[in-house]
């Protein structure tokens, strides 16, 4: 039964075409992530693993809203791996090359995140030309792209995080430890807002202390005197 909902076919079409883009870039994306959280590495392996998983799972739920709303349009939504590679606007990970770091797999997402929304805000302003207007298709790019800056502004932190604690780390032999523990201790807050738990936080921060006595003090002082989630 043709649909009729006050849509004309060729906005109807645009609407689609866009939608499918979209949804190509995620099944690269997806597999791009996956691929990351199979194989990352590092001293924060258990934070990094699971932020990844994160990822992935909400590309897997993109994937899914973008063909139905296509569906819900009367379009056909990409189906095989062929035709996402036909219409993706970003780079697949290629196997030949080594993988990069836990930092450049960070990087190497936020880049593409940052070419996808890009591409979406294209896609809204010609979107945006057609009489009548495709509301629902509108208001759901706009959506995914307020969901997609969010995804850039956790990468953008899990980067600076990385940096800054490469950089103490390098330099903690000259760091007197009352310093060391302020730092630390406004790090765990940072890394608690970022939804890191507990465990995976206590992990993360050891690499800082040079010998375990110091170690076993700041624990005892910010995860067990102090209160914690």
């Amino acid at each position: 039964m043709e649909m009729n909902i006050g849509e004309p076919k060729d906005v109807a079409k645009a609407s689609i075409t866009a939608l499918n883009n979209l949804l190509a870039d995620e099944f690269v994306l997806l597999a791009k992530s996956w691929n990351f959280h199979w194989n990352v590495k590092g001293p924060s392996f258990g934070s990094y693993h699971a932020f990844l998983e994160k990822i992935y799972t909400e590309t897997f739920n993109n994937i899914d809203d973008i063909a139905e709303r296509i569906r819900a349009i009367d379009g056909r939504p990409i189906g095989s791996l062929k035709g996402a590679l036909e219409h993706n606007r970003i780079k697949e990970e290629e196997e030949h090359k080594p993988l990069p770091s836990a930092s450049g797999m960070f990087k190497i997402l936020l880049e593409d995140y940052e070419t996808v929304i890009r591409e979406v805000k294209n896609d809204l302003k010609n979107l945006e030309t057609k009489d009548p207007l495709d509301e629902g298709t509108l208001s759901f790019l706009q959506s995914y792209v307020e969901k997609t800056e969010k995804t850039c502004w956790m990468l953008r932190a899990h980067l600076d995080l990385i940096g800054f604690t490469r950089t103490l780390h390098l330099n903690k032999a000259h760091i007197p430890y009352s310093e060391l523990r302020i730092i630390t201790h406004r790090l765990n807050l940072f890394l608690r807002n970022l939804h890191i738990v507990y465990i995976q936080r206590v992990r993360f921060l050891s690499h800082l202390f040079i010998d375990s006595r110091q170690l076993v003090k700041f624990i005892y002082v910010t995860f067990i005197k102090l209160p914690h989630p």
